[in-house]
């Protein structure tokens, strides 16, 4: 993918930014209903807010995704010589990383490097991480 026309890249990053900026925002109000007066049932309180929890988290994965988009649509025009190659060992990324993730500016080693990393700063993500 590195070796494809810097027009053909963008092209495909913008219609992958447009198809996310038109799924939308999930929503994020609680499903019990806006009337205050209104008694919330105390078995549906807690789906609710998972619900919530949920939705906000498919909203920031979606505005993280699209702010990759954005910086991978702008490396392409400062500097298409560079896309395609890891911005932390300069190494080409995979080919078939490339399809699957066409805003990916890490190769997978430096990804994984990375996240975990953030992972031993305290970031919790397994059951067992609590006991």
């Amino acid at each position: 993918m590195a070796s494809r026309d810097p027009a053909e890249i963008l092209a495909l990053l913008d219609a992958q930014k447009r198809a996310l900026m038109e799924q939308g925002d999930e929503d994020l109000r609680p499903s019990h209903g806006a009337d205050s007066i209104e008694k919330v049932d105390d078995d549906a309180a807690p789906l609710s807010e998972m619900t919530q929890v949920i939705a906000s988290r498919r909203n920031k994965e979606r505005t993280v995704k699209l702010q990759a988009i954005e910086r991978a649509m702008v490396r392409v025009r400062e500097d298409p010589e560079m896309y395609g190659h890891c911005v932390t060992c300069e190494e080409p990324i995979a080919p078939r990383r490339l399809e699957v993730v066409p805003w990916a500016d890490r190769c997978l080693a430096c990804q994984e490097g990375g996240e975990e990393d953030g992972a031993r700063r305290g970031s919790r993500r397994h059951l067992r991480d609590f006991d």
